[in-house]
């Protein structure tokens, strides 16, 4: 593997280190508010599963140990984080953030397939 292939998976995890970190550090109440305005169930322990989903990811990507569990389960987290949340058929204002977080699964799943 060459440096630039462990940037990109330092970069990948940036990404959710950032949201562990805001969530940790006051943003819970918020983001719990968030799921229960879509009616998914359970927010607040739905919360803290994709809080430890997304930790578990960020040791896995900056370790590589775990990959077939963990890689699997943040690229599932984030897929459903993306239809959810950043659905452009339901919020037109999410049509940028879709395709970010496209890309985002789609670098997920370069990872998975080259660590396994």
């Amino acid at each position: 593997m060459t440096d630039i292939y462990y940037l990109g998976k330092l970069l990948l995890s940036l990404m959710f280190i950032v949201s562990v970190y805001k969530n940790i550090t006051g943003g819970f109440k918020t983001s719990v508010s968030y799921v229960k305005s879509i009616n998914f169930p359970l927010p607040a322990i739905s919360v803290i599963l994709g809080l430890i989903i997304k930790i578990f990811g960020i040791y896995s990507l900056l370790t590589g140990n775990y990959i077939n569990i963990a890689l699997p389960l943040l690229i599932g987290f984030t897929i459903l984080v993306t239809i959810l949340f950043n659905n452009p058929l339901k919020h037109k204002d999410k049509f940028w953030m879709f395709f970010s977080l496209m890309g985002v699964i789609g670098g997920l799943g370069v990872v998975y397939d080259m660590e396994r």
